[in-house]
């Protein structure tokens, strides 16, 4: 049940920047739709495939009540995730200007869109981690502060986004969704 809590968080928090992104024109919700996605890939395929596979690992030293060996695994897991998701975040961010072209966006938002790539970027390694850090966490069968880090996440990104909104319009989208990560 909280994990089903945590994800239903984690829908209302893109849920609610849409709706913040509907006040920007439906020109800056496709914008940010397309950077939010485009920048989920890599978490989407590192940080999930890292949590996933090293989840029975965590589980088993957790069960035998091996600590330092799920330390160790968790340590491990994390550095080949930021090994392979910063460098992935900065090739992204490199090539932010060809998706714009692959994405034909017209000249005066190609701009916003890049920037806002950029800064979705910066979210890339703190997600992917995420998923291992949450992984370690069901495997000592703890699900509840996965769920409440997920509702603080949610909370922290609806605030700074509202409170950004008019000073940094659709940028305020991917600096508070980078922040809640």
């Amino acid at each position: 049940l909280p994990r089903m809590a945590a994800l239903g968080a984690l829908q209302l928090q893109l849920l609610l920047l849409d709706r913040l992104a509907s006040g920007l024109g439906t020109e800056m919700v496709a914008l940010n739709q397309f950077a939010s996605n485009l920048q989920s890939v890599i978490p989407g395929i590192v940080g999930i495939s890292i949590a996933q596979s090293a989840f029975s690992l965590f589980s088993r030293s957790a069960a035998t009540g091996n600590y330092h060996k799920l330390k160790r695994n968790i340590v491990s897991a994390l550095l080949y995730n930021l090994s392979m998701t910063v460098p992935g975040a900065v090739v992204l961010a490199a090539l932010s200007s060809v998706a714009a072209w692959l994405l034909r966006l017209d000249a005066s938002v190609a701009a916003l869109f890049t920037t806002s790539l950029w800064i979705y970027c910066i979210a890339i390694p703190f997600e992917s981690t995420n998923h291992i850090i949450l992984r370690s966490f069901y495997a000592l069968k703890n699900t509840q502060w996965p769920a409440l880090s997920s509702a603080v996440s949610c909370a922290l990104a609806v605030t700074v986004g509202t409170l950004l909104l008019h000073s940094f319009g659709v940028y305020a989208l991917a600096i508070a969704y980078t922040i809640a990560q």
